[in-house]
């Protein structure tokens, strides 16, 4: 298991979802999670791959807490220790 570090980048507060790809049947290891605006990131654990570097490889959505038509979404493959930048637009 590595850890990584879940940003939210807008200038609004958003409820965050992660889910580890890596894992069978994938695991939802952030649930609608507040993270406001300018707030540290946020570490979550999540499993490596089998390759040599051992890369995450993680689906998020955010939703702007205060207009949940704003959404967004993405794929990412950090290493341990580094970021996930998320946003809703």
């Amino acid at each position: 298991m590595i850890q990584i570090l879940i940003q939210n980048d807008d200038p609004y507060d958003n409820f965050v979802t992660v889910v580890d790809q890596n894992t069978n049947p994938y695991t939802t290891v952030m649930n609608n999670v507040r993270i406001n605006a300018g707030a540290a990131p946020v570490a979550v654990g999540v499993e490596e791959d089998g390759s040599p570097v051992g890369l995450g490889n993680v689906q998020w959505n955010a939703t702007r807490c205060d207009d949940n038509t704003q959404v967004g979404a993405g794929n990412a493959t950090p290493a341990a220790g580094e970021t996930v930048h998320v946003s809703s637009h």
